[in-house]
């Protein structure tokens, strides 16, 4: 879980845009009033990836915890990472629906490295809560 992005498939060929960063996830702003990173508020900086992820479930848990311990505690029904997952996917909603309204994808993948415990993330996704304008 150290990153966010998307690849896209169009004619059966990876779409890289005029730069080459089509997909690029990680900085599309979730927060308007978050701290600036190239973006206000983008998935790097609402602490919603890598380090600072990691950062916010150490300190929940009191102790360091790996990201395939957080995906394991999730998949055995743990409720606190579950809702952390759910959460995850719900700031992850907002950005994605214009993404979907924009291409009209057939599919979105949630990464696998989630192992078990994807239902969590799809869960934020599918949150009616989530689909809506920003604050």
């Amino acid at each position: 879980m150290s990153g966010f992005g998307a690849g896209i498939i169009i004619g059966g060929r990876l779409f890289r845009g005029a730069g080459g960063i089509a997909g690029e996830l990680a900085h599309v702003s979730v927060r308007e009033d978050g701290d600036l990173c190239g973006n206000h508020g983008c998935y790097t900086t609402a602490r919603c990836n890598g380090p600072s992820l990691a950062d916010d479930v150490a300190t929940a848990f009191g102790r360091a915890v790996a990201p395939d311990e957080v995906i394991a505690l999730a998949a055995d029904g743990d409720v606190s990472e579950r809702r952390w997952l759910t959460d995850l996917g719900g700031r992850m909603a907002q950005p994605l629906t214009g993404f979907v309204t924009l291409l009209n994808p057939d599919l979105l993948v949630v990464d696998s490295a989630l192992g078990p415990a994807p239902e969590s993330v799809v869960d934020g996704l599918r949150e009616p809560s989530n689909a809506g304008p920003p604050p």
